[in-house]
């Protein structure tokens, strides 16, 4: 479908004039009142302002604590214009009394949300390289599947324009043009399991919901918690903050924690079978997500000998941690 303006857009061409260095990101997440980074890595495609294909990031928590739908996630970005001037005036995309701003418009399309947030802004006057720095923060079950960001130049302030600039855009608010584009991987393995806080007096230190009905369909990341009680008493023995690879505690929770996912699913007679072969699994369901873990940690899917099964399993599990 061709789309027909009205008023000039940002081009290819426009971009190579003003020096457009493409947005990078920055991504990490809060929890216990520190800041922890998240790594990012691309799939597929190449950042590059001068062309429309959008770069794919996979996040990963090398200490395997953040999970979507237990934590925040924060979004720090930073882009450069080298030369301004040339988004203004007949030739651009503004008059030159005007200001252009420059926001970040995100979308999860998975989650039926999207917004914009305004990171800066550009006068004509604006002596170049100019550095752009903006910030997003997405509150924990907010986001799922792929999180598109997208650096735009929309016309903040149209100012009064002089006679070859009539043709330009003049109403606050529009879109001048998308600068580049980086999709993000919500649903992955940023987090082993999904772990929530809980504030229980009373209550163990830790324990696991099992929720799904149809564990070959229904999503692990919705159905499957691990919940830490920080009411206990031997909670600071975690030693969370340190990471899972400093923390035996936790790994022997995680442990506990993948023994009852298995026996839970492989005890459910309809799903047995499908679960092992890994036939009729929907992407990213409970079933699909105990294949996984039976084959890359090449478990024994015997769930008549548990204690077998719990020495094989942290033989794996913390051989590679």
């Amino acid at each position: 479908m061709v789309i027909l303006n009205s008023f000039p857009i940002i081009t290819r061409e426009i971009r190579t004039k003003i020096g457009y260095g493409a947005s990078t990101y920055n991504f990490s997440f809060d929890f216990n009142g520190t800041r922890f980074p998240l790594e990012s890595s691309s799939t597929e495609g190449s950042l590059n302002s001068n062309t429309n294909r959008a770069e794919v990031l996979k996040m990963e928590d090398p200490n395997g604590r953040w999970h979507p739908r237990s934590n925040n996630l924060n979004v720090d970005m930073m882009c450069v214009i080298n030369a301004p001037r040339f988004l203004f005036g007949s030739k651009g995309v503004a008059a030159i009394k005007s200001t252009v701003g420059i926001g970040i418009l995100w979308t999860a399309k998975d989650a039926g949300i999207r917004g914009v947030f305004p990171i800066g802004e550009i006068k004509s006057t604006d002596n170049g390289p100019i550095e752009i720095i903006g910030s997003v923060s997405f509150q924990p079950h907010t986001l799922r599947g792929i999180l598109s960001l997208k650096t735009i130049l929309y016309l903040k302030d149209a100012g009064d324009a002089v006679e070859d600039e009539k043709y330009l855009a003049n109403r606050p608010g529009t879109i001048l043009g998308t600068m580049d584009e980086t999709r993000v991987i919500i649903d992955g393995k940023g987090s082993l399991f999904p772990i929530i806080e809980t504030n229980s007096p009373g209550e163990p230190l830790w324990w696991v919901k099992c929720e799904w009905a149809d564990a070959t369909q229904d999503s692990f990341s919705d159905n499957f918690s691990i919940y830490l009680n920080r009411a206990n008493k031997n909670y600071p023995s975690l030693n969370e903050n340190d990471g899972l690879k400093k923390s035996p505690l936790l790994q022997e929770i995680i442990a506990g924690a993948l023994q009852i996912l298995i026996t839970n699913v492989l005890s459910d007679t309809a799903a047995c079978t499908d679960t092992i072969n890994g036939q009729n699994l929907a992407p990213g369901s409970v079933s699909a997500v105990v294949n996984y873990f039976l084959h890359s940690l090449d478990i024994d899917a015997n769930i008549n000998d548990p204690q077998g099964m719990a020495l094989q399993l942290r033989r794996s599990l913390f051989g590679r941690l």
